[in-house]
């Protein structure tokens, strides 16, 4: 019986420690504000190997995988939090001002200001967010690509588990940027 309740107690003492862990990991990531992804379409695409000779252009999927087409909506002075995607995603402004920030290899950020008809493209798992830093409201179409076929939007499409970056150049979205810092990205 003594045993019973030694087990009980340490059982309750991991799950207190686990869900601890969880929440302070939850807490270091930045989640989005003002934040809308509408999905215009889906379709689930077998292993596929594509090339185009006259823009040297190249699609390579060894697995099935999906591709989702979207209408991101961030209102003023909103963001996307820092987040990742599993694959090549593509991005075109249609309307505002987009800063999108990317954490790269070396622990420091570079950051980029995108304006209607201009675009970005980046890799699965690279650490970056958006922020819209005009007078109203951005929207952006977005293609994302080896999204795991039949899971769920958005947890398919974006995962905020990452917390925000500290390194140079890399501003947590409630930090104020510092007008006196000039070193740069």
């Amino acid at each position: 019986m003594r045993h019973r309740r030694i087990g009980m107690v340490v059982g309750i003492l991991g799950m207190a420690v686990g869900a601890t862990a969880m929440f302070v990991g939850t807490s270091l990531a930045t989640l989005p504000v003002g934040l809308g992804l509408n999905v215009l379409g889906r379709a689930t695409l077998e292993a596929l190997s594509l090339r185009s000779t006259d823009s040297k252009f190249k699609v390579i999927s060894s697995d099935e995988a999906d591709v989702v087409i979207g209408q991101l909506t961030i209102e003023q002075g909103g963001h996307t939090g820092w987040h990742t995607h599993p694959g090549p995603t593509f991005l075109t402004v249609a309307v505002g001002t987009l800063e999108v920030t990317v954490l790269n290899v070396n622990g420091s950020c570079t950051k980029d200001v995108l304006n209607p008809g201009e675009g970005i493209a980046e890799g699965g798992g690279v650490v970056h967010i958006a922020r819209n830093v005009g007078s109203g409201q951005a929207v952006a179409h977005v293609t994302f690509h080896a999204i795991p076929p039949g899971v769920g939007l958005p947890t398919a499409v974006i995962d905020f588990s990452p917390p925000a970056p500290t390194g140079r150049g890399c501003q947590d979205i409630v930090d104020q940027e510092d007008p006196d810092d000039t070193r740069g990205p």
